[in-house]
């Protein structure tokens, strides 16, 4: 971005217009001074203003000051999702820096962002301090012409993955004031670059490596779950047939990577087993709040006996005909701090603008982020399109979501081109061939 293209917005929320990511690096395009203070830091949110702070780093001039909390490096926790539990703060954007690349999938992007980060930090114009003792819950973006306060942590989430809110102000006696509460809280501080550089050089990110050294990393974070021992922690799979364990590892897998799946076996190939095992997974090895979404005659029948015959207890459910219903919004809001959703016969929320698919979007956009299962022998009933409004529960309808991971700028985009495309549905799903690969299990007999 070339100097005076800066973007001014009042009001940053990473749903309208800009996000707090492309406003950063517009300022900090434009100017020679950074101070940030954020709860918490991680690579991905250096990542979305990587290109402009390393331009940025490299000129002598440049000041930049990060200024952030006392569990933002190295938590006690062992687990990042048990502190975030306890700490009432959501896992996706209450990690430490080591908790966040240890759980991390290994991908060259992410390796070459490590290695830009650290070779910033080793600059003598950036500067890292860390709060003494109260923890420091403050988040602020200050420039040399605006400052910005609000909700986002210098994180990938706070950066575009969060709805956030964060006010910018560009008058120049409230910068000013700003910039005079950073400075008190900056002295209060001690250093903790050194700790920061070294935690990064320790990670699995950090160390020299070859283009074979990564190509193998990547392999084996990719296929991880597949090679571990399959014992799923209590209990055993030991009633799948291997198609269907396989079916569970892949979808694990899947879950795991881009934060939903979906299984479209045929009809009578135990689509419910499979489900059953991976909540069970959940419920007992991972220790996550599970909720159950089903047409009401399957709800409390099968599902529920199927269940208790593998000790898991899910104590959220609702049926689909419920999710229907117009006065629904308030008794949702119990399910904000879900941690993963299995919807059977997903097909019934391909409809855009039915009351249960728009109160489905509100149930999951509701707290905490949300993995999701679903599982539907009939993914598409009239048109690719009944997928796309499937795979919107995975992206809460961010079309930009696979971006990054399968180069697909827009879903919206691709998935309504695949459905236009002459040739009819075989020639459309030739289109989206990658994708459903990517996100989908499916096999027939």
């Amino acid at each position: 971005m070339s100097m005076g293209e800066q973007i001014r917005q009042d009001i940053i929320d990473n749903i309208r217009g800009h996000n707090m990511g492309m406003i950063l690096n517009s300022e900090i395009a434009n100017t020679d001074t950074l101070d940030v203070s954020t709860g918490y830091f991680d690579v991905k949110g250096y990542e979305r203003l990587r290109g402009t702070l390393e331009k940025k780093g490299r000129d002598p001039g440049f000041r930049m000051r990060l200024l952030m909390g006392t569990e933002a490096i190295i938590s006690d926790e062992s687990s990042f999702e048990k502190y975030a539990r306890q700490h009432g703060r959501n896992p996706e954007d209450a990690s430490s820096l080591k908790a966040s690349t240890d759980a991390a999938e290994f991908k060259e992007n992410l390796w070459h962002s490590v290695t830009g980060l650290v070779n910033l930090l080793e600059k003598g114009n950036v500067e890292v301090r860390m709060g003494m003792r109260r923890f420091n819950h403050s988040k602020c973006y200050i420039t040399k012409s605006a400052a910005f306060i609000g909700s986002s942590n210098f994180t990938g989430a706070g950066m575009d993955g969060n709805y956030e809110l964060n006010a910018g102000i560009y008058q120049p006696i409230l910068i000013d004031h700003t910039r005079e509460w950073f400075n008190r809280m900056w002295d209060a501080s001690k250093d903790a670059k050194q700790v920061l550089i070294d935690t990064l050089l320790r990670s699995k990110f950090g160390a020299p490596a070859t283009p074979y050294e990564i190509y193998m990393k990547i392999l084996f974070e990719r296929f991880k779950p597949m090679l571990e021992k399959d014992d799923g922690g209590s209990g055993s799979d030991a009633g799948l047939t291997e198609f269907q364990k396989d079916a569970v590892r892949t979808a694990t897998s899947i879950i795991s990577e881009y934060g939903g799946a979906i299984i479209a076996d045929a009809t009578g190939l135990g689509k419910t087993n499979m489900g059953l095992e991976i909540v069970r997974r959940k419920v007992l090895k991972e220790n996550k709040k599970v909720l159950l979404i089903a047409p009401a005659q399957v709800l409390h029948s099968m599902w529920g006996e199927k269940l208790k015959d593998v000790g898991a207890n899910v104590r959220e459910k609702i049926s689909m005909e419920a999710l229907g219903q117009e006065d629904i919004l308030d008794k949702l809001k119990k399910f904000k701090n879900i941690d993963f959703v299995l919807i059977d016969e997903s097909q019934n929320f391909r409809s855009k603008n039915t009351n249960r698919r728009l109160n489905l979007m509100k149930l999951m956009t509701m707290g905490k982020r949300k993995q999701a299962l679903m599982l539907t022998a009939t993914p598409i009933n009239n048109s690719i399109m009944d997928l796309y409004y499937q795979l919107s529960v995975i992206t809460l309808e961010q079309d930009d979501y696979f971006a990054r991971t399968i180069g697909i700028p827009n879903l919206y985009k691709h998935m309504r081109d695949a459905a236009n495309k002459e040739g009819g549905l075989q020639q459309g799903l030739e289109k989206i061939e990658q994708l459903l690969d990517m996100v989908m299990v499916r096999r027939t007999r």
